[in-house]
């Protein structure tokens, strides 16, 4: 980012000259409320969050996820779908690393798209540039979608002094692969991982002192997910979050949101799971988890599949008048009688193809 060093005073301008509450109105409509940092080479790359711009349903600066509950990768289809069995474009959306945000890093990758973060305003002069780094601090929610770049941040924390010491909002969404979490319930064993993985287990084991430099944060915002289509519910949550929500019980006033996807009945665990009846020291959503996969095939080939999670009973019809809710209900009811629900959902579905193949 450009030190307002090098930025020349502007006294004479009529802009400066007006009362601050107007400035800073005129660059609210210039400055980007979601911004995304991301760590490019050894260079740290900022771009505007456009998912971010749409509201949800729990929370109203919308941070996270857009109010519909039916995100789950089918509305990442390319306009014109492709057909066949390699789709270079649907399906290594379906696996991005960013979550939900996958339309964001397809935006940070393309220098012309409307991601592309301008920050002119900065190099005006140095008031301008201390007002408008004041009020992004203040009012924009900064989006992490990856440990590298929260660890970049804390070894070199001069690089967004500025902004960062009066960070208020922040966001991280990760989806690393599932054995990350299995590394993380046997913390001390890192001598057999690979080094990547080591680094992401170390850097997360830390991750609570790091969001503690921000010391004006107030509002944290976390989004979890893995990247295999096998179920959520093989994550141990407890062990995972522990570690940070300590190193972050000496922070009273900063209010956390944590997003995790639903729980299936049949692998539940009071031992490993935040259930409904888990008092919990954050605010805990749980969401629809992904039912669209991009899996690789090899040699840079990639074929998208379906794997629906926890609750099976929404691709069913006769199910889509009812909410997400009375859906989950309806659903656990069937497992605590000790129905396999996810199988009566496939014989739905088989009865339903081969009906319609006869009609």
């Amino acid at each position: 980012m450009q030190s307002h060093s090098s930025a020349k005073p502007q006294k004479n301008s009529a802009l400066l000259r007006a009362p601050a509450e107007l400035r800073h109105e005129i660059y609210s409509y210039l400055v980007p409320d979601h911004i995304h940092a991301c760590v490019q080479g050894d260079k740290l790359h900022l771009s505007t969050c456009v998912v971010g711009r749409i509201k949800e349903e729990d929370d109203s600066k919308g941070a996270m996820l857009p109010s519909s509950n039916m995100l789950d990768g089918y509305e990442r289809q390319p306009k014109v779908p492709l057909h066949g069995d390699h789709d270079p474009v649907w399906a290594p959306r379906l696996r991005s690393t960013w979550g939900p945000h996958w339309i964001c890093e397809e935006n940070t990758l393309d220098q012309h798209s409307e991601g592309k973060l301008d920050l002119a305003l900065l190099l005006v002069c140095r008031d301008m540039y201390l007002e408008v780094v004041d009020l992004l601090a203040r009012t924009a929610v900064f989006h992490i979608t990856d440990l590298e770049t929260a660890n970049f941040l804390h070894e070199r924390p001069l690089l967004l002094c500025s902004m960062q010491l009066r960070l208020t909002q922040l966001s991280i969404t990760l989806r690393p692969p599932i054995k990350f979490y299995q590394s993380l319930e046997r913390p001390d064993d890192d001598t057999t991982m690979e080094p990547e993985l080591a680094s992401a287990t170390q850097t997360w084991s830390r991750l609570g002192s790091i969001i503690r430099q921000f010391n004006r944060l107030s509002r944290l915002w976390i989004w979890l997910d893995h990247d295999d289509p096998c179920s959520w519910s093989l994550v141990n949550e407890r062990a995972t979050l522990q570690p940070l929500i300590t190193q972050l019980s000496g922070s009273p006033n900063l209010k956390i949101s944590i997003y995790l996807p639903r729980l299936h009945p049949k692998y539940e665990r009071e031992d490993w799971h935040y259930t409904s009846e888990t008092p919990t020291p954050f605010h805990l959503h749980r969401k629809l988890r992904q039912r669209w996969h991009g899996v690789e095939k090899g040699q840079g080939r990639f074929q998208v599949i379906h794997k629906v999670d926890f609750p099976f009973l929404i691709d069913i019809i006769g199910f889509d008048e009812m909410s997400m809710v009375e859906v989950e209900e309806e659903e656990r009811k069937g497992w605590r009688k000790g129905t396999d629900m996810e199988l009566v959902v496939e014989d739905l579905n088989h009865a339903n193809i081969h009906e319609n193949m006869h009609i």
